[in-house]
């Protein structure tokens, strides 16, 4: 009769154990309960600090830790009981400690708004061979009691760092769609590349490594034509160009505009 009650007694004891969160005494847990804090859990990244970096604190469990930081990134171990983690990357992240068979789940919040992007300012022609600059740059353009009249180019509410896409189609000679080439101001070919430069020179039905002249930078948004020999290639009669602008932040927020213009055959007009 004793021997049933001490395994009655046992029975209840273990019980009472993983009641009260003593759940090493069950096998599946080890040590006391983990206990995890962290600071800050929300904010916008920083551009000079790279991101938002959080700190957890850990007590309980067996005293090694595991930190799953939730974005994405390969996990940590601390056997000190305290992470730094910066988050890059914009969103609602669920960081995971681990220890001694015990979790725990911190929400860390990364909020962050995406470029809101409008089609280029342009005040040239889409003149066959000829010089367009295309600015990237937000403008709101004219007011109309009190409201703009139209919008260009990129921003964002964040206050973010950008860098710009440009991507440019439009008929080659033979009437084929192909991909021009995109200059920054300083002449360099910039086809394919992020890069931070909001001005940017395209010649519609150039594909070619080289500007098809030299070409003055741009300084400012305005009608200019260069002097340059005629066009080596003949013009098409007819054709559409299509234009996208895609707007990168440092957190992973993306904003994109597409538009169109029309193909003129004449030279550029305007005086330098």
């Amino acid at each position: 009769m004793s021997t049933r009650k001490a395994v009655i007694s046992l029975m209840l004891l273990v019980l009472l154990a993983a009641i009260s969160g003593c759940t090493w005494f069950t096998g599946s847990q080890t040590g006391p309960p983990l206990v995890v804090s962290a600071s800050p859990t929300s904010g916008h990244p920083s551009v000079d600090a790279g991101g938002l970096l959080v700190t957890f604190h850990c007590t309980g469990g067996t005293g090694s830790y595991g930190l799953a930081p939730g974005d994405g990134s390969e996990g940590l171990a601390s056997e000190e009981g305290t992470f730094t983690h910066l988050y890059a990357v914009g969103g609602t992240h669920a960081a995971i400690v681990s220890s001694g068979g015990q979790t725990k789940t911190i929400t860390v919040k990364v909020p962050n708004q995406a470029p809101l992007v409008y089609p280029a300012f342009s005040v040239s022609k889409f003149d066959w061979m000829d010089k367009v600059v295309l600015d990237g740059r937000y403008r709101v353009h004219g007011c109309l009691n009190g409201a703009p009249v139209s919008v260009t180019g990129a921003r964002d509410y964040d206050e973010d760092p950008l860098t710009y896409e440009w991507i440019v189609t439009g008929p080659d000679k033979d009437g084929q769609t192909v991909s021009y080439t995109i200059f920054d101001p300083q002449r360099n070919n910039i086809t394919g590349q992020r890069t931070d430069n909001a001005i940017v020179v395209v010649f519609p039905g150039w594909t070619q490594s080289n500007p098809p002249f030299p070409f003055s930078a741009p300084q400012s948004i305005k009608p200019m034509c260069d002097t340059h020999p005629p066009p080596p290639t003949p013009v098409p009669g007819t054709g559409t160009i299509t234009l996208t602008l895609r707007v990168y932040d440092p957190w992973g927020g993306v904003g994109e505009a597409s538009w169109t213009k029309s193909l003129a055959s004449g030279g550029c007009s305007s005086s330098p």
